[in-house]
């Protein structure tokens, strides 16, 4: 199953020739519940604080299976578990099917189970919703023959929903608790959309990379992801070292988008001292191999930003004791006015030139504050969000960590306090240190504590 990190949504699935309309709340993760190395009959996904309120949203839960699992004729007894810590700690599991369900299962067919989420949890429904302690939802199978529920199923993803009509040739489960029926889910994203990175499936300690441009050095610099201040899940924990600095990731947008659809970027940011500010907004979009860090100036990228850092002028970043969201247009960034950009000279910018990269799908895209590096600038950074207008895909947004090590074009990055670089004859090139480390292009090992990585620098 991949993971996504998209949420709340509008899409369409597409069931054989017929569609309608349907609210993707949320794709789920990989299942964490009953699975290796404490294999169960039943298996399933853990349900945090944020999980929970899109339970409480959606009406379905479908599990999509692909291929023939244990019985290409239909399913055995399924059952849906669920429980959970304080306030409620029962065990609950119902049957879905009785011993048997007919219904052609083929390789490289998919059938989806949809089950009806408050049908099936009956009057524990509410109770369920308010644990704040721990809480699980599964689904059991026996499929036999040494195979676990998830492969006897072959369960491929899983999505939590808004309502959906029957479609045709579907068969019900027991009672009211949904029905099973054929075919792939073609998501077709309505007008208007964002894709959301919110660092909630990132491990606490990750750290991405963070460069300064306008000849500021990257040095002290560092972003991490934490434990967010305010909220349940995590954010990223950003200590700027200097001026004009902004963390970056790769990204890769769905078949069928591009650089060009993009029509906005917005991001919540809270100051550690949860203070009330205005400040400089700093970002560029650029292609995966343009040279990054070093004091580079962002407006050698063909999309850059830089909002005023005039007292008076700046725009409003944070806000006292909460998150605060920052939206910038595509307007806005090519609007002279508003995004100033300028040379270490202090001349006015070069122009904005989305055209050199809007047909790109995957890019570099740093953005961040220009505050200097006083303990008491330390902010967080939050749902970075892309903004998306009149297009239809199949909404997959990745934002790569950063790996302990890895190429760009002249350097090797390194998130740690040191590092060996070693060429692929075993000869020690280099020690590097956190950041940047410039290199000939060429193919390197590098080593960070226990970790081996190999690199490509272009």
């Amino acid at each position: 199953m991949k993971k996504t990190v998209l949420f709340l949504f509008a899409l369409m699935l597409s069931f054989g020739a017929s569609a309608q309309c349907v609210n993707l709340v949320t794709a789920l993760p990989d299942p964490d519940v009953g699975v290796a190395p404490d294999l169960g009959d039943f298996q399933g996904w853990s349900v945090n604080a944020a999980l929970m309120e899109e339970l409480a949203e959606a009406k379905f839960l479908v599990i999509q299976t692909e291929g023939v699992g244990n019985n290409a004729d239909g399913f055995g007894g399924m059952k849906f578990a669920f429980q959970g810590g304080d306030p409620y700690s029962g065990w609950t599991d119902i049957g879905l099917n009785g011993d048997w369900l007919t219904f052609p299962r083929a390789d490289g067919k998919i059938v989806n189970i949809a089950l009806n989420i408050a049908n099936l949890m009956g009057d524990k429904y509410a109770a369920f919703l308010e644990l704040t302690d721990w809480a699980q939802v599964m689904i059991g199978y026996w499929p036999g023959g040494g195979m676990t529920t998830i492969q006897g199923l072959g369960i491929t993803k899983a999505f939590l929903t808004g309502d959906i009509a029957k479609p045709a040739g579907a068969v019900d489960l027991n009672s009211n608790y949904g029905f099973v029926f054929e075919g792939a889910m073609d998501f077709c994203l309505t007008p208007s959309l964002d894709l959301v990175f919110d660092f909630n499936a990132e491990t606490i300690g990750t750290t991405f990379p963070i460069m300064h441009g306008w000849g500021w050095p990257d040095a002290k610099s560092v972003a991490v992801v934490a434990a967010d201040p305010l909220r349940s899940g995590n954010s990223l924990n950003v200590t700027p070292g200097n001026y004009d600095g902004a963390v970056y990731f790769e990204v890769a947008l769905p078949d069928g988008l591009t650089v060009a659809d993009i029509k906005g970027i917005k991001a919540d940011f809270y100051f550690a001292d949860g203070t009330e500010r205005n400040g400089t907004v700093e970002g560029f979009i650029a292609p995966l191999d343009a040279v990054i860090g070093s004091g580079t100036n962002f407006n050698t990228y063909p999309v850059w930003l830089k909002t005023s850092d005039k007292d008076g002028s700046m725009i409003q970043v944070s806000a006292a004791g909460e998150w605060f969201t920052v939206e910038i247009t595509r307007d806005q960034i090519e609007d002279e006015g508003f995004n100033i950009g300028r040379r270490a000279t202090g001349d006015k910018g070069i122009s904005v030139d989305f055209a050199a990269i809007d047909d790109a799908t995957e890019f570099m895209f740093g953005l961040g504050l220009s505050i200097g590096g006083e303990a008491a600038n330390v902010y967080f950074m939050d749902n970075i969000t892309f903004v998306f207008d009149g297009f239809n895909a199949i909404p997959q947004v990745k934002l790569v960590t950063a790996a302990p090590a890895f190429g760009i074009a002249g350097n090797i990055v390194v998130n740690a306090d040191a590092a060996s670089i070693f060429d692929f004859s075993g000869r020690l090139v280099a020690k590097a240190v956190n950041g940047l480390n410039p290199i000939a292009p060429g193919l390197y090992i590098v080593k960070v504590g226990a970790q081996t990585v190999k690199v490509v620098v272009k």
